[in-house]
């Protein structure tokens, strides 16, 4: 393994950690496959037209729970590639999102935070960009990148 580089100056954009993917994604299809087999055993006979649902169970909560679990699925899943596609280079970061990537340049954070594991980036709009260091090949190095081009003053803050 090369040397901790320090120098901001030299240091290159940081790469997403391929252990960081491999995990999310073990777990990820994990969780998928625990959850959805009881969605669509709740869903199969809703939608076959049949009105007989699991005991205990009415139709109004077994399609509700669907849905919602179908939703949680969806916006855990977007999460994850959210936190795991994040680009880091000179000029700010390239954040995915349902429409589309977006630039965050580095001129536009004026805030930081934390929360748990990740790094909170607030933007003047209001927007939030986590950071999960952990996320990255060499996070000690991703955090030196991305705290070396934040602009100055960024106002560090506690939890929130």
């Amino acid at each position: 393994m090369p040397p901790l580089q320090t120098d901001p100056r030299t240091l290159a954009a940081p790469r997403t950690s391929p252990v960081a993917v491999a995990v999310s994604l073990v777990a990820f299809g994990l969780l998928a496959a625990l959850v959805l087999p009881f969605l669509t055993g709740l869903a199969r006979p809703l939608l076959a037209g049949d009105a007989a649902v699991p005991p205990g169970w009415t139709s109004v909560s077994a399609i509700a729970t669907v849905t919602l679990g179908a939703a949680a699925l969806v916006l855990l899943g977007g999460s994850l590639y959210r936190r795991l596609r994040t680009r880091m280079d000179d000029q700010g970061l390239l954040v995915p999102g349902w429409r589309g990537s977006r630039r965050v340049p580095w001129s536009d954070i004026v805030r930081v935070s934390g929360r748990g594991m990740q790094i909170r980036l607030h933007t003047a709009g209001g927007a939030v960009v986590a950071i999960n260091p952990l996320c990255y090949a060499r996070p000690r190095e991703a955090m030196t990148y991305m705290l070396s081009r934040l602009p100055r003053p960024v106002v560090p803050v506690g939890p929130g």
